[in-house]
Formats: C-alpha cells, structure tokens, sequence
C-alpha cells in the first residue's frame, strides 16, 4: 500500500465517525442538543412570580408565552424556531403549518443580550411564540443558521380552547387494599357544543 493510500484510509476511518456522531435526531420532548445550550424556559410573558411558575399553556389565537435560554459560549449565533403540532401520545399529527400559524414556520430569534458582570460569558436569547390558530400540542423547535438539521433545543407548550367543560373530582380508592396509599380520579366531560362521534375515540384525558 503506498503513502497515499495510508493517508487516504487514516483520513476515511476518522472522518466518517466524526461526522456520523455529529447527526442530531429530533426528540418530541423538552430536550437540549448541545451542552453549551442552558436554562430553557417557556413562561408566561411577564416577570411575576406567578407567571414564571405557571405551566407553558396559552389559549388560541394569544400571543402569552416567551421561550428563553442561556448559550455559555462568548459570541452571539443566528438562532431560529419552528413549530411542530402534536397529537395526544406527541407524536407529529398531520396538520400543515398553514392550518395552525398564520405566518410561514420558520421565525429568527433576533432578541438577544450578553452577559454583564459574569464569572462565564453567554448569551441570553428571548423569543415572544407567536398566536396560534389551532389548539393542541406543540413542540418548539430552536435550530441554527436556517439548518434545521442543526437543533439546539426542543421544548413543549400547549394551545387551548374553550370549547367544552370539563370537571374533576378525587376520592379514595375503590379497592379497600389501596385507600390508604391511593386515590380515584374521576373526569367529566360535558362536550354538548361539539360534534362527538366517537367520544372515547375522540377524547383523552392525559
């Protein structure tokens, strides 16, 4: 084998797995891609103390929520956002983009800040989630320089609607061995202004 060859099977054996390690496969849940990439939020918009503890919940058409994370290194990126519509087990439904946004899915997160006064230097990004048409899942989708093979970060939310009551009540356990360390909770739901063919088909207590 000559030197060349040498050269061209070292450079082959040690490429191949660098660039095979680098592939990022999307997760449907709260998920970051890189180590650099900290403290992910989804709040409602608003420094009360309420809001900040609340869960990632909006109604539809309502812009509530901002989504906000830390990058530990120096120097600012291009970051952008899109969004995935999910059914009830977060697996991607097959609504288009267009039947659930009203603007082209793909958004640049241009608020940003760097840190002052820090032991570490990182940037702060901030990104308002804009009103969405359609209730359901979502998942937010942070990726960098328009690749959307290059995530950053993956976070749920939820979009609702009022268009049906639902109530809860919680007892002891029917089972006379598991009062004591368990309880029953019982949902009712009062769908009447909604075309229900199939109700336990069509709705999902999660």
């Amino acid at each position: 084998m000559s030197f060349k060859s040498k050269q061209f099977l070292f450079f082959f054996l040690t490429f191949i797995p660098l660039t095979a390690f680098s592939q990022k496969e999307l997760r449907f849940g709260n998920f970051e891609y890189e180590p650099t990439i900290k403290t992910v939020q989804i709040n409602i918009n608003g420094s009360s103390v309420e809001n900040i503890i609340a869960p990632p919940v909006t109604r539809v058409n309502q812009k509530q929520l901002v989504l906000t994370f830390d990058d530990l290194r120096a120097d600012a990126d291009y970051y952008y956002v899109y969004f995935i519509h999910c059914n009830a087990d977060w697996t991607q439904s097959n609504l288009r983009p267009n039947m659930y946004l009203n603007a082209y899915n793909e958004f640049e997160i241009t608020d940003f800040e760097f840190s002052a006064e820090a032991k570490r230097q990182y940037v702060n990004y901030s990104f308002e989630i804009p009103a969405f048409k359609t209730s359901g899942n979502y998942l937010a989708v942070v990726y960098r320089d328009r690749n959307k093979e290059d995530i950053v970060l993956s976070r749920k939310f939820y979009v609702y609607e009022e268009s049906a009551a639902a109530g809860i009540s919680i007892n002891r356990s029917a089972s006379a061995g598991e009062r004591m360390n368990n309880q029953r909770v019982e949902v009712t739901l009062n769908y009447s202004s909604l075309k229900a063919v199939d109700p336990k088909m069509q709705f999902k207590v999660v």
